[in-house]
Formats: C-alpha cells, sequence, structure tokens
C-alpha cells in the first residue's frame, strides 16, 4: 500500500472514532462547553488536517494541551468540539438525548 493511501486509511480510523464519541449521548455541561476527546499520541500528526475538515462542517473546534506542575513530563492533549447548532436547540429537546 502507498503512503497516501496509508494515511487517508489512517485519517479515515481516526474520523470513524471521533465520530463514535460525537454520536454518543452529550450532558449539558458538553453542550455549552463542548465535548473533550483526548489526542493518543499517533494522531498527532493528523489532527491540523482532522481538525481542519471538522471546522469545515460546522463544529468549533479547539486543541488544547494541559501541562501539570504535579507531572511535568506527562501532558495531556485533546480537542473540544462544539456544534453551534446544539445551542440553538430547545432545553427540551436536548434533555432527551444527553446523560447526567
Amino acid at each position: 500500500m502507498s503512503q497516501v493511501k496509508k494515511i487517508h486509511q489512517t485519517r479515515k480510523e481516526i474520523v470513524g472514532l471521533i465520530n463514535d464519541v460525537l454520536e454518543t449521548t452529550w450532558t449539558e455541561y458538553e453542550f455549552r462547553h463542548g465535548k473533550e476527546l483526548d489526542i493518543p499520541r499517533n494522531w498527532r500528526t493528523h489532527i491540523k488536517y482532522l481538525v481542519q475538515k471538522y471546522r469545515d462542517n460546522g463544529w468549533i473546534v479547539t486543541r488544547n494541551i494541559m501541562i501539570s506542575s504535579e507531572s511535568p513530563r506527562a501532558r495531556r492533549d485533546y480537542l473540544i468540539f462544539l456544534n453551534p447548532m446544539f445551542l440553538h436547540m430547545p432545553r427540551e429537546i436536548r434533555n432527551v438525548s444527553i446523560r447526567t
């Protein structure tokens, strides 16, 4: 398999995993602040491309890195996904599909 096909296949698998998380139920907090998703080390080379694809499809995506003084060598690299359409959804409808 060529390198280009491998990259395409890897990105397709990552999108599938991200979509699985985004398609689960959302808490009220996640509706307002976004759903967090940790980035495994092997995804890092693809993140810029993937973030842009989700943004092109209407998602607000932010990448964050958290460094703790308690364990300075361990950092948390994660994405926050927020769909602006969710913010306009009436609370009564959101309550049907969220977990508390």
